[in-house]
């Protein structure tokens, strides 16, 4: 998430300098962080349902579709992620647009 932010800086530069709002550039950010973090969660229960026959026979006392260890999961993915694009959008929202601009 930081590293799309440093490559959209110049992106947010020209948006913060043709008026957009901080609010604004954090509802960008925190959509897209949303967005990702849903789809990398959907995907990632997807391809753990479908492998989940592969690795039965390795597993003792537990079902291969226990709802509880695939329930979770999220809860930890969400609280690594979400303070990772906390930072990616502070530094989105202190972009100087001037200096943005004039880096290429």
């Amino acid at each position: 998430m930081a590293y799309g932010i440093q490559q959209r800086n110049r992106e947010i530069g020209v948006r913060l300098a043709l008026g957009a709002t901080r609010a604004t550039i954090l509802r960008m950010i925190f959509k897209e962080g949303a967005l990702l973090l849903a789809s990398g969660i959907t995907a990632g229960f997807i391809i753990a349902l479908a492998l989940a026959r592969l690795v039965a026979s390795q597993m003792y006392g537990v079902n291969e579709r226990d709802p509880f260890s695939f329930a979770g999961r999220w809860p930890d993915v969400s609280r690594y992620f979400i303070p990772c694009l906390c930072n990616a959008a502070r530094r989105a929202t202190n972009i100087d647009p001037i200096a943005s601009l004039r880096c290429e």
